[in-house]
């Protein structure tokens, strides 16, 4: 099997046949340039409001594989679904509230949180704001970023 036709089985079964469609139909050999062309594919899907891309998406930043130019990819389709947060479906901001909420709870602050927390400050804060008073973040970033959230919710809440 190549690299290529590894990183296809590799994605096919964390996603399952719907991220088929966003295969790009050029033959590339370079198993993290495929990816990359791939999760492309998919960004610019959710900019159109493609639901089977936003879900993808979703379930990406919840499941967390490890991808070559994983936090890359996962910080991208946050940043597209922050421009289009109305394309959410309840049981997908609940992926991502759950996501950033747990990973700000950890010993280090890992890169896609940033983007993650933007992404959350553009939801309804009531489905999130009592459960991040709750955090006890271990880091200065991670600290930083919940301060962040709790001032987005208290201005929306405000206003």
């Amino acid at each position: 099997m190549t690299p290529r036709a590894a990183a296809e089985q590799e994605v096919t079964a964390l996603f399952g046949e719907r991220l088929r469609s966003y295969f790009p139909e050029t033959a590339v050999d370079h198993p993290g340039i495929w990816i990359g062309m791939v999760f492309q594919r998919l960004r610019k899907a959710i900019g159109t409001g493609d639901r089977v891309a936003v879900s993808v998406a979703c379930d990406l930043i919840e499941k967390d594989p490890k991808l070559p130019f994983g936090k890359l990819i996962k910080s991208g389709l946050s940043r597209q679904l922050r421009k289009s947060p109305q394309f959410l479906v309840a049981s997908e901001r609940a992926q991502v509230v759950n996501t950033t909420l747990r990973l700000l709870s950890l010993p280090y602050a890992p890169r896609e949180l940033e983007d993650y927390a933007k992404l959350l400050s553009k939801l309804p804060s009531e489905e999130y704001a009592e459960q991040l008073a709750l955090i006890e973040p271990q880091n200065e970033k991670c600290s930083h970023i919940k301060g962040y959230l709790l001032e987005k919710s208290a201005r929306s809440n405000a206003g």
